[in-house]
């Protein structure tokens, strides 16, 4: 049977580190083997957000999604953690043969845009999707090549 997780090994970044939570098979999606990690401030050993690797997409995840997802709590927004967290997380997508690796993100969400291009996102193309039903929203995919 072949192995769907990897060991994630450490992932730190001077005052940040990636604690795994979970190692998922199955998620709102059709089966997707997806890490979940925290983002945690390590002197503090606070949880400041999170982010997740998935390793595989789907036809909607290929639309809407992409390979990592991630979110920064409102009170810690402004540190670049979802950035470092994106290159914590490039080694460990490697060894799933992840290339490139693709995040989508709306073009109003601003810190998560400048989040794409500082970590070497290539803009490949906006369309408007419909993320529920009914619901349209533009979206912008972004290619990381590894």
């Amino acid at each position: 049977m072949k192995t769907l997780f990897k060991e994630p090994g450490i992932l730190q970044d001077h005052d940040l580190a990636l604690l795994l939570v979970k190692k998922q098979q199955e998620n709102f999606h059709p089966f997707v083997p997806e890490y979940k990690f925290e983002m945690r401030h390590i002197p503090s050993n606070t949880r400041v957000g999170y982010i997740d690797l998935r390793t595989s997409l789907t036809p909607q995840l290929e639309e809407y999604g992409g390979h990592i997802g991630y979110g920064v709590d409102p009170e810690h927004r402004g540190s670049n953690y979802s950035a470092r967290s994106c290159r914590l997380l490039f080694p460990l997508a490697k060894a799933h043969n992840i290339n490139p690796i693709l995040i989508t993100c709306s073009p109003d969400n601003l810190a998560s845009v400048k989040t794409c291009e500082s970590v070497g996102g290539r803009l490949v193309k906006q369309q408007t999707i419909e993320i529920e039903n009914g619901v349209h929203r533009p979206t912008n995919y972004y290619h990381i090549d590894l």
